[in-house]
């Protein structure tokens, strides 16, 4: 039991440190720099074609934004059907210098 206490303490102090050292937080202008022409708030409206042919209509709300000192990019929407809401998501992403690309991670949950 002690040796499983000890490894996950131990896994917690390491892991900690590493997901807080500079490295994965450095500010990169080059990557960062491509989003700053949409920085803003924006809408716009789209469509699908639902099981049955139908056309729907989605409204799209959107504010995109930097945190943490630039080091972070996170967009915030909200979609609207028939004027209700149909879900909200936040996609938030950093810049990777090693591999030169931008990961988004996407978090949403849809309405009833």
């Amino acid at each position: 039991m002690k040796s499983i206490f000890l490894s996950l303490l131990l896994f917690l102090f390491f892991s900690y440190g590493y997901a807080q050292s500079d490295v994965l937080q450095a500010n990169n202008s080059l990557g960062m720099s491509h989003w700053e022409p949409f920085i803003d708030q924006w809408k716009g409206i789209g469509w699908r074609l639902t099981e049955d042919g139908q056309q729907t209509e989605w409204h799209h709300a959107y504010t995109i934004q930097f945190k943490l000192d630039g080091r972070l990019l996170m967009l915030e929407n909200t979609t609207t059907v028939k004027g209700e809401m149909h879900h909200k998501s936040v996609i938030l992403g950093t810049y990777d210098a090693k591999a030169d690309n931008f990961p988004l991670r996407v978090y949403s949950t849809l309405t009833p």
